[in-house]
């Protein structure tokens, strides 16, 4: 399951507009990643902004007979005071080993872009120096926008870059020909996330649609629902899975789980056949457009 990238933003929190499980146990948890391992998922992904999560992957893996995904974690958005900075980004770091219970965090991403030039390039430097000292492997960025990952993109020590994307999401097409080529002359990890934009385009819930500011979410479901069928697909999770699936550009796509059942669709929807070029040449000439303020959850409706 080499693109499946264990989502742990459900571990420690209600995540998602369509969560109606709330957070997991932890011996759900457990039975999530038990499923994940027998299945050869390789990553999980946290942060220390999701609370309980690291804490809960940590606990669970004690009792998955030795098994040792990659995890990839985020430092939490830095605050304004630049005296505390280093203390917070070290504190954040040690914190992630204690409860993940590692001595080496595969890799460490900024959570915000914004922060990657806060006193003239600082983070870098420590992770440069948390690099040299083993404690971290690759150094890596969550960008949201088109121009935050052109400039990550042109940033040599960034390794690993996680961006939000769908099969509606259009931002990224422009940039995307960029990514390939940086792919080619370094090495270079992408991972994508908010495959299914948070749960919205398997809802029917037409107040979910509201709060992501579509007023009328008829024309974009029955477009998803008309792509299930010309697509030969089994639901709308699969046909946004298989989307992912065939973007030469990503290494691994992350979607997390609130319960086994899920983790398990997840995985079967990870092994459906994939998409044809004309599928493909058919979802890029007739997808819906939604606008930037819906494909961006930050700016949703509480």
């Amino acid at each position: 399951m080499p693109m499946l990238v264990i989502g742990g933003a459900q571990f420690g929190a209600v995540y998602g507009i369509a969560n109606t499980t709330g957070t997991p146990t932890l011996e759900a948890v457990r039975q999530i990643l038990r499923l994940a391992r027998d299945a050869g998922v390789s990553w999980i992904d946290t942060a220390r902004a999701y609370t309980g999560s690291e804490a809960a992957i940590g606990e669970a893996l004690l009792e998955l007979d030795g098994w040792r995904p990659q995890i990839a974690t985020k430092l939490p958005p830095l605050g304004e005071d630049e005296r505390a900075l280093t203390a917070i980004i070290r504190g954040s770091l040690a914190e992630s080993r204690r409860l993940l219970r590692v001595d080496r965090l595969d890799a460490v991403l900024l959570h915000r872009w914004e922060n990657f030039g806060r006193e003239n390039g600082l983070v870098a430097r420590m992770m440069r120096e948390e690099q040299a000292a083993g404690r971290v492997g690759v150094f890596g960025v969550s960008v949201q926008t088109p121009e935050e990952l052109e400039e990550a993109l042109r940033v040599e020590a960034i390794g690993h870059i996680q961006l939000p994307f769908n099969i509606l999401d259009y931002r990224w097409d422009a940039v995307i020909p960029e990514i390939r080529r940086v792919r080619r002359q370094r090495p270079l990890c992408v991972h994508v996330r908010s495959l299914l934009l948070q749960g919205l385009l398997i809802s029917n819930n037409s107040d979910h649609w509201l709060r992501a500011h579509v007023p009328d979410s008829g024309p974009v479901r029955h477009w998803l629902r008309q792509q299930v069928r010309a697509c030969c697909r089994q639901n709308i999770q699969d046909l946004c899975f298989s989307w992912g699936r065939v973007q030469d550009w990503i290494d691994g796509l992350v979607v997390g789980a609130e319960t086994p059942s899920q983790m398990a669709e997840n995985l079967r929807n990870c092994t459906t056949p994939l998409l044809s070029r004309k599928e493909i040449d058919g979802i890029l000439i007739s997808r819906s457009k939604l606008a930037e303020h819906t494909l961006n959850p930050a700016q949703w409706e509480p």
